[in-house]
């Protein structure tokens, strides 16, 4: 919803109006965003909206130098109470252990994993784009590897394959490996958890994205190892032993007070 408002509001500034948005929290959180005619200066985010994707290949170098940096950090924390954390030396390897754990998780659990496969459009072919939900040719599976990947979206024999530490060998490829290999590794941090941090983090989130976007970075957003800690026993999905491990973790990482809300690798 924030990413969505955000959006709506960076394409209005570029194109010389001004938008005043209002978030309202509830049980069904809803956003106004108010279109005005009005003299501002111009976003120039807005020209990367439409090249704005998510990119799951390895990446290479170079990464953002100390000045892209700043400027992502500057688009980034407009949006009060968000901030940017990138990850160098030992924090850059525990939250890259983070994401090797969480990516795991999603092949191990049966709900987690139901909900992944249902979201591929396998019909689709290995080629194909696709306008609704996941086209199998954006995973970046290698071709080898497709048929016994398609073939994991029956559980039993996803279960059989785990018993061998199967989820363990796809979080890597689908996790560990892509961190590793980016030039740049960041987190997406708010200063607080209530429905309005996370609405803001979705606004901050589409401005970083913008803004590497602009400046020709590659950028994918990697949720597992932040969503999957604020799930409860009532979801059915992650275990209680991940996410209790996933919280201790951040926290040690970040500090009190401070909530991972995205990590984010970019490159080239």
């Amino acid at each position: 919803l924030g990413g969505a408002a955000e959006s709506s509001r960076v394409a209005a500034a570029g194109n010389c109006g001004a938008a005043g948005l209002v978030f309202e929290g509830g049980p069904q959180p809803t956003a106004t965003l108010t279109l005005l005619n009005a003299a501002v200066d111009r976003d120039d985010l807005a020209d990367a909206i439409q090249t704005r994707h998510t990119n799951r290949r390895m990446y290479h170098g170079p990464g953002p130098d100390e000045r892209l940096r700043k400027s992502i950090d500057q688009q980034t924390s407009q949006i009060p109470d968000c901030r940017l954390v990138w990850l160098e030396g030992p924090l850059r390897r525990r939250v890259q252990m983070l994401v090797w754990a969480a990516e795991s998780e999603r092949f191990k659990r049966r709900s987690l994993h139901q909900e992944l496969f249902e979201s591929i459009r396998f019909d689709l072919g290995w080629k194909a784009p696709s306008t609704e939900a996941l086209a199998p040719s954006s995973l970046e599976v290698e071709a080898p590897m497709r048929p016994l990947f398609q073939a994991l979206r029956r559980w039993p024999i996803m279960q059989g394959i785990n018993w061998v530490g199967g989820h363990r060998a796809l979080g890597l490829r689908a996790g560990l490996m892509p961190c590793i290999r980016t030039p740049a590794l960041a987190v997406l941090v708010t200063l607080g958890s209530s429905d309005l941090h996370a609405f803001s983090a979705g606004r901050a989130l589409i401005r970083c994205w913008l803004a590497a976007s602009f400046a020709g970075l590659s950028v994918q957003p990697m949720a597992a190892s932040t969503v999957l800690m604020r799930q409860s026993d009532a979801d059915r999905g992650a275990s209680s032993r991940l996410r209790k491990h996933l919280r201790t973790e951040w926290r040690d990482v970040l500090g009190d007070g401070v909530e991972p809300m995205m990590v984010l690798r970019m490159g080239r």
